[in-house]
């Protein structure tokens, strides 16, 4: 449960980043039957932008957003792999992200 609250914030966090001022919320919470019932609206909730989270009554979470917010709020792989343990010192990882950037013909 810890991992999809991590998930959940770090979603939104990313979303109200990539979208400020258009209105995203707070995540939606439904029970699974809620969310079988007014399935529709769940997708177009999501469609919209809004983070779904939909919860069994086994406690088991589950979070549904639209393919778009997913594609934006994934880190690059240059982002993943600046923030793996590499021994590197500050100035090492600086060095290899312009490296990255560089290469991917980036600034």
């Amino acid at each position: 449960m810890m991992a999809c609250n991590r998930l959940k914030n770090v979603l939104y966090d990313r979303s109200v980043r990539s979208s400020a001022g258009s209105g995203v919320v707070m995540p939606k919470t439904w029970s699974a039957s809620d969310a079988r019932t007014n399935f529709a609206e769940l997708l177009n909730e999501a469609a919209a932008g809004q983070i779904q989270t939909i919860e069994r009554r086994d406690g088991s979470e589950f979070v549904l957003i639209s393919k778009h917010l997913f594609m934006t709020s994934r880190p690059s792989l240059a982002e993943h792999l600046a923030n793996l343990d590499t021994g590197l010192n500050e100035r090492e990882s600086e060095d290899w992200l312009q490296a990255m950037r560089d290469a991917q013909g980036k600034d």
